[in-house]
């Protein structure tokens, strides 16, 4: 017994090393960053199950789209790049050696076949993988390819017969798939689309162990670590001195990474932290609705915690309500399928950034390709990746609450001292003391054309200059809910497991007076991916996944309202640039300093419904910006990605009144589809010519869309602004705008999939989070809302969970 208790002492002094170690992180080019495992570098690929055939036809698809170039294609010795524009000859600051390898890589060179054909292995829809693998089988043949790629195929030279698509010359392939992404057939578009996007996200994201790629210095992107301006980037060491060493302790402290504790270990931690747990799992088995589909009852092996409330996700939702029960004094167990990232262990790069921090490593997708959804798959949710913005609820959409659906609390002093409580936790203030050159561009911009530019309220300080908060804060100031909300749960009554993925919640046949058919008894988790079962006893039980997950999740646990997974709104997002020389003002690189500082209304609607655009500026960092930008051949797109450093994006983030579905097949994956109403088109289109209009009025050399066709618009002066040219040119954008998949969409705030209301007929939850079927079983995250709020959702969703948060207390108040 005593070598039991030693050897468990031992793992729970490991778990605890490996949640707080309080090292500045550190880089070099010579050695491997000190950091998470799963965010380091020189990851493996995923699991491929194509055939050799197959990656054949993969390769030479891959080396299309990074094909390798000769130097005098494309630049002179002087280090000079001709931009096959019409464009001004440009002067870039780096090497003829590092721009002339640039332009020698190719996909193959970095391996990215194999990393290509992991992620549509295991990323893509059962759909679009039978296409994939269908398509990439055919051009294995050449009758299939000649189907595929019709006189492409084609030998031009005596003697004359069909080739396989791998053994055509390169120009002919680039014409193949020039065609594929214009195709009239719209799966031919949306092959093109998903074989884009995981090939260039690899090639541009893709690092090695000591966090190198070797087309970054041509294309002028430096970590921050290693920036000569590193003064004025994160200042990582110092201010981790001054952090509160034991703030960081106490939360770190409680949390249990139950994906690799084991059984024992877990029963130690939970019952050191206060909770009761024991093995009698077969009591709570009868209230696993549709279990026996998931584990044998015989071969059941787990644990039961028994706690006051169980809250399923850590993100904006289930972590305010956490803290505002356990600090009522109840024990509260937070459920976070993601894993625990220190900030002290953050690299900051892209690729195993997303990798890990991002559901489907930020390459999930509606199914039909058309908008490509980002949510975090983390602890802190969508806090912890986000770029700070905090805008209250407005006006105009708590009226519309209020009103139409009937929701009285919206324009009620409680919902304003909510959103009062939680700005003040977060800190959140309006000011700026260094803007980002994005945001300057949009700011000059709007002030030369006379638009409104107001300052975007942060979570963060007014001196906080980084642009790579959507890989996490290593700095701590951003105030995400690992800085807040989840410390002052744990500071309280709760405990944290990460790694553990909810299941169903558990429901008893309700014997209350509350007329409801079931009662909710906790929810029952599998620990990372092996069969061991947690069982969590509750007497109120809290599902705060996100709008993704929580309709699934309650569909598993048998839930039957129609309106669960109905209503989805995605604040889908469109992308306009505007390439600055760096001679031009303002000064600074396009991934910089504060993502977002500045926003415009222009195009919003704001004093009426509230329908329409804004425009703000996005993130961006290579692997995206490969996504977002259009690909026309393979010089084109390398020349495209030189200017990287100066390119201006701006979003028209489009509050949606239109909705999608989302739910999950049998074996779990999602099932979202979405189609963009005309209204919204519309929007977005408005907001989309605003800023074109904006980009060029605050000195843009060119500007573009993301639009499959790569049109770029070269003004010869700025009175251009006013003159026939660019109206055509902006008449063209409307006319293509939303051709079929002809232009990337975005969205990272999805809502209102369980929508509130005050009936079951229109709502999936009432007017206080709790479902209409189950007693104590409530809703508490951004799938709630009645409708698109149309900003940023941060604040909104925490401080609707507070709301919530006291409809639970007061169900806890009344069960005792």
């Amino acid at each position: 017994m005593l070598q039991q208790i030693e050897r468990i002492g031992l793992e729970m002094e490991k778990q605890k090393a490996s949640n707080k170690s309080l090292t500045a992180p550190s880089i070099s080019a010579d050695s491997e960053y000190r950091c998470h495992p799963a965010l380091r570098g020189g990851q493996p690929p995923l699991p491929n199950k194509f055939t050799a055939s197959q990656m054949e036809s993969l390769t030479a698809i891959c080396n299309t789209f990074v094909p390798s170039l000769h130097m005098s294609a494309s630049a002179a010795p002087n280090g000079t790049l001709s931009t096959g524009f019409g464009q001004k000859e440009i002067r870039k600051k780096s090497s003829c050696d590092e721009i002339e390898s640039f332009y020698r890589l190719s996909a193959s060179d970095l391996e990215v076949p194999a990393q290509a054909a992991g992620m549509l292995c295991a990323w893509t829809k059962p759909m679009q993988f039978f296409l994939v693998s269908l398509v990439l089988w055919l051009l294995a043949t050449r009758l299939g390819t000649f189907i595929l790629c019709g006189r492409a195929s084609m030998r031009r030279k005596a003697p004359y017969y069909l080739e396989r698509f791998a053994m055509l010359p390169c120009a002919q392939r680039e014409k193949v798939l020039q065609s594929w992404s214009k195709s009239v057939f719209w799966r031919l578009q949306m092959l093109f689309k998903l074989l884009k996007c995981y090939i260039l996200f690899a090639f541009y994201s893709k690092v090695d162990k000591n966090g190198h790629n070797p087309s970054w210095a041509a294309i002028g992107y430096t970590l921050p670590h290693l920036r000569a301006d590193h003064d004025r980037q994160h200042k990582f060491s110092t201010h981790l001195q001054h952090q509160n060493v034991h703030h960081f302790d106490q939360l770190h402290n409680k949390i249990i990474n139950a994906n690799t504790a084991t059984e024992e270990m877990l029963q130690m931690l939970l019952h050191s932290a206060g909770f009761s747990v024991s093995e009698d799992v077969s009591r709570l088995w009868k209230h696993w609705i549709n279990g026996k589909s998931f584990v044998d009852q015989e071969k059941l092996q787990g644990i039961v915690i028994r706690c006051d409330v169980v809250v399923v996700g850590s993100g904006c939702g289930g972590s305010v309500i956490a803290a505002l029960l356990a600090q009522e004094g109840y024990k509260v167990v937070i459920v976070e399928k993601g894993d625990n990232y220190n900030r002290q262990d953050l690299p900051l790069l892209e690729g195993p950034s997303m990798g890990a921090m991002y559901e489907q490593s930020g390459a999930l997708t509606t199914e039909d390709g058309g908008v490509i959804l980002l949510a975090a798959s983390t602890l802190g949710g969508g806090s912890e990746i986000n770029w700070s913005a905090s805008f209250r609820t407005p006006p105009h959409v708590l009226q519309e609450w209020s009103q139409k659906y009937q929701l009285k609390q919206f324009e009620s002093t409680e919902y304003q001292m909510a959103m009062d409580k939680v700005c003040q936790r977060l800190g959140v203030q309006n000011k700026v003391q260094h803007e980002s050159f994005q945001n300057a561009v949009l700011r000059k911009g709007c002030e030369n054309l006379g638009y409104d530019c107001h300052n975007i309220p942060r979570n963060t300080s007014s001196d906080h200059y980084c642009g790579w908060c959507c890989f996490g804060c290593p700095s701590g100031q951003k105030q995400s809910t690992t800085e807040t909300w989840l410390h002052d749960a744990v500071a309280a009554n709760a405990v944290i497991l990460t790694g553990c993925k909810a299941e169903a919640a558990l429901l008893s046949p309700n014997k209350g007076p509350s007329g409801k058919a079931r009662q909710a008894k906790g929810v029952v988790a599998r620990a990372g991916r092996s069969s061991k079962m947690i069982f969590i006893e509750s007497r109120a039980t809290v599902v705060a996944c996100g709008s993704l997950f929580t309709p699934p999740l309650l569909k598993k646990s048998g839930l039957k309202n129609a309106n669960i997974g109905r209503n989805l709104h995605l604040h889908p997002v469109q992308l306009v640039w505007g390439y600055f020389p760096e001679e031009l003002e303002p000064k600074g690189k396009s991934y910089e300093g504060g993502i977002m500082t500045a926003v415009s209304r222009i195009a919003a609607d704001w004093d009426k419904s509230g329908y329409g655009a804004l425009l703000e500026t996005p993130s961006v960092h290579p692997g995206v910006f490969a996504v977002a930008t259009p690909w026309c051949s393979g010089l084109d797109f390398k020349e495209r990605m030189r200017r990287f450093p100066r390119i201006a994006h701006l979003i028209s983030l489009t509050r949606d009144c239109g909705g999608g579905t989302v739910d999950a097949s049998s074996d779990g994956k999602l099932i979202i589809n979405y189609t963009i109403s005309e209204k919204d088109k519309e929007s977005s289109t408005q907001g989309a010519v605003h800023g074109l209009k904006l980009l060029l009025a605050a000195g843009a050399e060119m500007i573009g869309t993301a639009n499959i066709d790569g049109e770029i618009f070269i003004p010869k002066d700025q009175s251009d602004c006013i003159t026939d040219q660019i109206d055509h040119y902006l008449k063209r954008v409307r006319g293509g705008m939303f051709k079929k998949l002809s232009t990337p969409l975005m969205s990272a705030h999805q809502m209102g999939s369980c929508r509130m209301g005050v009936d079951a007929k229109t709502s999936a939850v009432d007017p206080g989070g709790e479902t209409w079927e189950a007693n104590g079983l409530f809703v508490g995250d951004a799938s709630v809302f009645p409708s698109a709020v149309g900003v940023n959702p941060m604040i909104t969703v925490q401080s609707v969970a507070l709301c919530i948060g006291q409809s639970v207390l007061r169900f806890l108040q009344k069960d005792i």
